[in-house]
């Protein structure tokens, strides 16, 4: 009879700690994947947000080289109103 207890108790051992490792391999895995999956977001969020504040840029250009085409004073170079109205509707349309 004792042997049989023995080797139940082994086979207990090796089910609990083949578990414990499993447990602790998939966890580790899954911090990792979450980690890498922030990471991507992160760029992706940073390209986006480079891509708007590019468009708001241009968006300002076109309007300082509109006010600059009707007498404001400005460093951008002069463009008249209907040729602004159609780049600024293009720059509006790359911003949202």
């Amino acid at each position: 009879m004792k042997p049989v207890v023995q080797q139940l108790i082994t086979v207990v051992g090796v089910l609990l700690g083949a578990g414990a490792t499993f447990a602790g391999a998939a966890l580790t895995e899954r911090s990792k994947w979450r980690r890498t999956q922030r990471s991507r977001w992160d760029d992706r969020r940073l390209v986006a947000y480079s891509d708007f504040a590019n468009a708001l840029k241009r968006f300002a250009e076109v309007s300082m080289r509109m006010a600059a085409g009707r007498g404001f004073p400005n460093a951008g170079q002069p463009i008249s109103a209907e040729d602004g109205a159609e780049l600024l509707a293009e720059a509006a349309s790359e911003k949202s």
